[in-house]
């Protein structure tokens, strides 16, 4: 029901039974392993996302999604999982991810230009005590104008920022994300809503790729 498990056994199997925390995400892995049947051979994918943040307690299903995905996958793409505040770090640990995705809101109300390295350098040091050295994309972003969000342009100096405040925490790669226009039904412009973002980030792309860093 939606209030209650009716029917069910406790400490089936040899397994404890246990108190769990509001919010525990309940794992079925056979749709999991029936769509990565589906997914496994494609050439495009690049690696797996199983975590956006902290939807709840998603730690023994992340371990069980881990565990599945590499049993299944026989390239060993890496299993991204994204992190953008310390709650999250409540669904981090061993056999979670290889891969951590970090990243923050630094334009909500107004610009805060430390906030990507302090955040950063937070979240690597609690993550790296439990999973020493583990990597990690920074993923520069920008919410202006959606919902809650007021409408405060992100700018192409603020973009360079993020950037190169992920690069100087050690990095491995750079995800750009925005969401602008969606919210009014205009479609999915994001980055591309305005040719000045665009320009900067060319000309961020530019330098990646001449000097190699990424």
């Amino acid at each position: 029901t939606k209030e209650a498990f009716l029917g069910c056994g406790r400490g089936a199997d040899g397994t404890r039974a246990a108190s769990h925390r509001k919010g525990m995400i309940v794992f079925w892995p056979e749709p999991l392993e029936t769509e990565l049947a589906g997914l496994i051979g494609s050439p495009t994918i690049w690696g797996w996302y199983v975590l956006d943040d902290s939807p709840g307690d998603a730690l023994s299903a992340l371990r069980a999604t881990y565990r599945i995905i590499k049993a299944k996958d026989p390239r060993n793409r890496p299993v991204c999982a994204g992190y953008g505040d310390q709650m999250g770090l409540r669904n981090f640990d061993t056999g979670v991810c290889d891969l951590m995705l970090i990243y923050f809101y630094p334009c909500q109300k107004q610009y805060r230009r430390l906030m990507i390295s302090q955040e950063t350098q937070w979240i690597l040091t609690k993550a790296r005590a439990i999973v020493p050295g583990i990597p990690f994309i920074g993923v520069y972003q920008g919410f202006w104008g959606i919902g809650a969000f007021p409408d405060v342009p992100v700018t192409p100096y603020q973009i360079r920022n993020q950037i190169e405040d992920y690069v100087r925490c050690g990095a491995i790669g750079d995800i750009a994300f925005a969401a602008r226009v969606k919210a009014r039904k205009e479609g999915f412009d994001g980055w591309n809503s305005r040719q000045d973002l665009i320009d900067e980030l060319a000309s961020v792309h530019g330098e990646m790729q001449r000097t190699g860093g990424l």
